[in-house]
């Protein structure tokens, strides 16, 4: 097992299946202060721990399909798409994505909407995956001066955001994408779609809005000093993640979070499925039921 001898590793994105079964891709740390691209597929499952390799592999997202529920998709910065059934593995390529020469850049999320699976990544790369393989989903998007986006989501095909750097938002109603105006200069990482009518969207330095295309209300704290990383909502609640902490807004007012746990969890990915909101911080993962905070230890970063 390469990099055996180290036993510390930095988590990068999670996908709960359920809320006693959940997956996390992880970096080995000594070898990504190395630069080189390694990536561990933890699965935990009914309290069982167990273990994927991937070799010259940095995976930057994780997505499992609604049906069937088996699947379990793995998103590689380089435009691979590793796929996880009972079955075996199984892998395709999205044709333009990578850094190879001739190749667009990376990609960096993947999100199921509306039963279809896009991706999204540097100078606006925006794929659906069709049919046929996938295939751009980006015009009026992507360009040589695009900037880089971060997050994608919706809540039918004819209601898709992709956020990115310098406040960029755009919005697709099912016919074409189209820029919304400027309402943040701040980095956007996330965006979350609740409803038509109630999008989130969160970055850095403390930059969090709440509204839909060109109708924004702006509930930034930029005196917390944080990036956030994720929002996410929970039995009506929306709860926020920083690399340092988790957050729920309060009316309109951003609150810190006291978990009972020590240490303090950090935060990074935030999900909520089947009666439970699970945190994947870099190096923490606990779930909350409503009630209580729970952490569960992992091996390597006890």
């Amino acid at each position: 097992m390469r990099g055996a001898g180290d036993a510390s590793v930095v988590f990068v994105d999670g996908f709960a299946k359920a809320k006693d079964w959940i997956y996390v891709s992880a970096e080995v740390k000594a070898l990504a202060e190395e630069d080189i691209d390694y990536t561990r597929i933890f699965s935990w499952k009914g309290g069982q721990w167990g273990c994927l390799e991937l070799d010259q592999m940095a995976i930057r997202s994780v997505c499992a399909a609604s049906l069937p529920q088996r699947a379990i998709h793995f998103l590689d910065e380089e435009g691979e798409v590793v796929t996880l059934t009972p079955e075996g593995i199984t892998r395709e390529r999205i044709p333009d994505a990578g850094t190879e020469k001739g190749k667009l850049g990376c990609v960096v999320r993947m999100r199921e909407i509306a039963r279809n699976f896009y991706v999204c990544g540097t100078q606006g790369q925006i794929y659906r995956r069709e049919r046929s393989g996938w295939a751009h989903y980006d015009q009026g998007v992507h360009g040589p001066s695009a900037p880089d986006l971060n997050c994608i989501d919706g809540i039918s095909e004819n209601s898709i955001y992709v956020v990115g750097d310098r406040g960029t938002v755009f919005h697709h109603d099912g016919k074409s994408w189209k820029h919304d105006n400027p309402f943040t200069k701040e980095h956007l990482r996330w965006a979350r779609c609740v409803s038509q009518n109630e999008i989130y969207v969160c970055g850095r330095k403390g930059a969090f809005f709440r509204g839909y295309f060109s109708n924004w209300t702006d509930l930034s704290n930029p005196t917390l000093r944080e990036h956030f990383s994720c929002v996410e909502i929970f039995e009506g609640r929306v709860y926020l993640a920083s690399s340092s902490s988790l957050y729920v807004l309060d009316g309109e007012k951003i609150q810190p979070i006291d978990t009972g746990l020590s240490p303090t969890p950090d935060g990074h990915r935030l999900q909520a499925n089947d009666g439970v909101l699970w945190s994947f911080g870099s190096r923490h993962l606990c779930f909350f039921d409503g009630k209580k905070w729970t952490y569960v230890k992992h091996p390597d970063n006890p």
